[in-house]
């Protein structure tokens, strides 16, 4: 028998030593072995990947509370979008430390070994001066020695062996080694530099690898000095203990927009299958059970990351938002389970323990009052502009831009119920002509909106805040996400400026909101209550306390009065949240009203079991504007797909490239004899926007489409919207319309869809109609999927074959929208 030949050993001493760090720092992270290091450092070792995909920002308030849990358990959560990460993120820089020892590096891990040492103080030198007599100097920060006296010297082979060679020394002889984590703690940090025989100087970086392949020969002992710096940057190499993914279902089973590319970069390496293995995660998903795919793109991507061989440490969590008590009820049990679960694989050192509940947490962003800093300048020089109303910073001229958003005039303010109807409904109109971007049918207008001053005015005058205080913020956290913040927050504005465009102080607070009252309180019921409500089996009594009146962040505040003025301002963005966008369906084409965008918005006024109204914070504030406001706005790709043909590109004179996202509809691109399938369009209330913006756009572009719009609203006299405009379009539209309190039975539009069954079955069987819903989430959805289930059985007459042909046939063409 011939016995393979050993395999060749090119590590170079460095890299020896690299690896041996890089290993041990797994070992000690994972729990494997005894860290002998200070605290900081364990925590920086035990690293989360905290992963979100999330549209209206609820995943991403998921996310956040992941952290702080973590934070808690000693673990260090890094939080990012998902299309932020890619693969290297997941199973760390040098993947091959989960499989056996090399024999040599790969080119890519020797660069990203010396990217490590160059992006840190104490660095190799890129430019690689050269010594005295043609010696190479290089500076070589520490991996993991305490203090001078001690180093490393290792032999190549000792990494394969799993044992060291360690020899104690004098601090006057070259430096020997002792082991990794037997050194003393709490001696200085030191970085020093070592002559080794390398002849000349290289200035090319791929020269400078093979250098470092070829110090094997020429290393006789490496200076290896302990540098925070470094071991920041080699712990953000490794791969994390655990991923954990966060992720919301849009629409049809869509992937929030700042998830898409995560998911197509991982799709396509599929057929890799073993590109993730050993890389632990768990999915939780957050949904709406009222969608037909119910949490889908959460369990397509749990599914995708184990056939790409990561290995689950618990099942997917399916949040529901119909819920009583919100998705938390789901999460909160998902994440018992993986921090027990992460606990048992990952345990903490004997004498480390998690940092206890009652231990206040520190703020997310440090404040500077501007006030405190002379005239004219802050506390780093800089200018501070007065706060004159006109050069304050927040002012809002047309057609700026923050982020994704732009400063759009409002253009129109209409009411089209009566105005003795009980609900006020506005078609509200924007001048996008400053947003490139040309909404198609079922596009979404997001709306920045801003409290009311009368809120704004009861909530400083509630906690006690100086409203005319000018602040600036600046993230704690170094990881932080600063790029959805406003830059007038980070640049300074006033205290009142603040509450009324970014803090949401009308909202329903949550539990974490409870959690930090709990350390503001100088009354002992208070705390209590606060504790109780913060707490798992409280959820029922602040589910009735809070969300089923709809009590508002400002009521909850001036009903704790030993609370309210105690609250550290730089807490104030820890305890209120930050005020989200409004989502709206765009109502109208750019065909027929090119550089417009107009949505159709419903006043929230109602009354709960408290004496003053709920007000909806958006809808409230637009009714107060005046036209040619500047309003924050921003056009994003909807759910629903309408059928429309492909828009041609065509190359004008000038040699330019126009198509539909970017240039108005040329109707000569289009064909008017183009056939498309039937469109039954299903719309209670405020849901016929989005259908309206698609009969605009066949209509403008004289396409050849057969609509039908089952319309419902209480009574044609007073909410039966766009009724004039429906009869100029009779000759391309059918309406079919439910009036509920026009007669004495209620009539609604699942009894229109079941009147004309023949019809409709007709389209959808044999002409492959589409079919779209939008309206409301609470019980019209369920009621008009069993009304088209029903005109399944008419043409069937079977109802085990209508609910099949309902699921596998009709659901492939049938698009909801919907809204709580």
């Amino acid at each position: 028998m011939v016995l393979p030949e050993p395999r060749k050993v090119t590590l170079s001493r460095l890299e020896v030593n690299f690896l041996r760090v890089l290993r041990e720092t797994q070992l000690m992270a994972s729990g494997a072995r005894t860290p002998n290091w200070t605290l900081d450092k364990l925590v920086r070792c035990r690293r989360l990947l905290v992963l979100y995909g999330s549209q209206t920002g609820t995943a991403e308030e998921v996310a956040e509370r992941i952290a702080r849990e973590a934070r808690r358990r000693r673990y260090w959560p890094v939080v990012m979008q998902m299309n932020s990460a890619d693969v290297p993120d997941l199973r760390g820089t040098f993947p091959f430390l989960q499989a056996d020892e090399p024999a040599s590096l790969s080119s890519d891990a020797r660069s990203t070994m010396l990217e490590i040492f160059q992006e840190v103080p104490g660095h190799v030198s890129k430019s690689y001066a050269c010594g005295e007599e043609g010696n190479l100097q290089l500076s070589l920060p520490a991996m993991a020695l305490q203090n001078l006296k001690y180093g490393l010297q290792i032999e190549p082979s000792s990494l394969l062996q799993g044992e060291l060679d360690c020899k104690e020394t004098t601090s006057d002889q070259p430096m020997a080694g002792q082991s990794f984590d037997s050194l003393p703690s709490g001696v200085a940090k030191n970085v020093t530099a070592s002559k080794i025989g390398v002849k000349g100087c290289q200035d090319n970086e791929s020269d400078r690898i093979e250098e470092f392949e070829n110090m094997n020969e020429s290393i006789d002992a490496c200076t290896l000095v302990e540098s925070d710096a470094f071991f920041n940057k080699l712990c953000l190499r490794l791969p994390p203990l655990c991923v954990i993914y966060v992720a919301a279902t849009t629409g049809q089973g869509d992937d929030p927009d700042n998830m898409k590319d995560f998911f197509a970069r991982l799709w396509g390496q599929r057929r890799h299958r073993h590109l993730l293995k050993g890389i632990k995660f768990g999915v939780l998903a957050l949904g709406d059970s009222s969608y037909q795919k119910f949490n889908y793109s959460g369990k397509r991507l749990n599914n995708l990351l184990q056939y790409l061989g990561a290995t689950p440490l618990l099942n997917i969590g399916l949040a529901d938002d119909q819920h009583d008590l919100g998705p938390d009820f789901i999460v909160d049990a998902w994440l018992a389970e993986l921090w027990m679960k992460l606990a048992t694989i990952y345990p903490l050192p004997d004498d480390v323990s998690p940092i206890t509940q009652h231990a206040l947490p520190p703020p997310r962003f440090r404040v500077e009052f501007l006030d405190d800093a002379p005239s004219g300048s802050d506390s780093d020089g800089v200018s501070v502009p007065p706060d004159d109303g006109e050069n304050d910073g927040v002012s809002v001229p047309l057609g700026s831009v923050e982020g994704e958003f732009v400063a759009c005039p409002l253009t129109k303010l209409e009411r089209v119920t009566a105005t003795d109807h009980f609900q006020d409904v506005r078609l509200v109109e924007f001048d996008v002509s400053s947003i490139n971007y040309r909404h198609k049918p079922g596009d979404v207008l997001y709306i920045r909106p801003e409290n009311l001053p009368t809120h704004v005015k009861e909530f400083l005058s509630v906690t006690g805040f100086e409203g005319s205080r000018r602040f600036r913020l600046q993230p704690t956290d170094e990881n932080a996400n600063i790029k959805e913040m406003p830059p007038w927050l980070l640049r300074g504005c006033s205290v009142e400026q603040c509450v009324t465009k970014y803090l949401d102080i009308m909202s329903v607070p949550k539990r974490y909101f409870f959690e930090l009252l709990s350390f503001f309180t100088t009354d002992e019921l208070e705390k209590e209550k606060f504790l109780e409500f913060s707490s798992a089996a409280g959820q029922q009594d602040m589910y009735d306390y809070c969300n089923r009146p709809k009590r508002s962040i400002v009521e909850v505040l001036a009903d704790f009065r030993h609370t309210n003025k105690n609250i550290p301002f730089e807490y104030l963005f820890d305890v209120v949240p930050r005020l989200k966008p409004r989502a709206y369906s765009i109502a109208s084409s750019s065909a027929m009203l090119p550089k417009k965008a107009q949505v159709l918005i419903a006043v929230v006024n109602y009354r709960t079991i408290l004496k003053r109204p709920r007000l909806g914070v958006c809808s409230n504030w637009i009714t107060t504007l005046s036209l040619g406001h500047p309003v924050f706005v921003s056009v994003k790709k909807g759910s629903l797909k309408f059928p429309l043909p492909n828009l041609e590109v065509v190359v004008t004179s000038r040699g330019e490239e126009r198509t539909s996202s970017t240039s108005p509809h040329p109707q000569a691109s289009m064909s008017s004899q183009t056939q498309l399938p039937p469109v039954i369009m299903i719309a209670p209330g405020t849901g016929v926007a989005p259908f309206r913006s698609y009969i605009q756009e066949c209509v403008a572009l004289g396409l050849n489409s057969r609509m039908l719009l089952f319309f419902g609203c209480r009574s044609k006299s007073k909410d039966f919207f766009f009724e004039e405009e429906w009869r100029r379009y009779r000759d391309v539209l059918e309406i079919y319309t439910a009036f509920s309190r026009d007669q004495e039975d209620k009539i609604y539009v699942q009894h229109r869809i079941r009147d004309d069954a023949q019809r409709l079955w007709t389209l959808i069987n044999e002409d492959k109609a589409q079919v779209f819903f939008a309206g409301n989430a609470k019980r019209v959805p369920i009621d008009v999927s069993e009304a088209l289930t029903d005109v399944c059985m008419y043409g069937l007459c079977d109802q085990k074959l209508a609910d099949a042909y309902m699921k596998n046939e009709l659901g492939k063409r049938y698009q909801t929208e919907t809204w709580a």
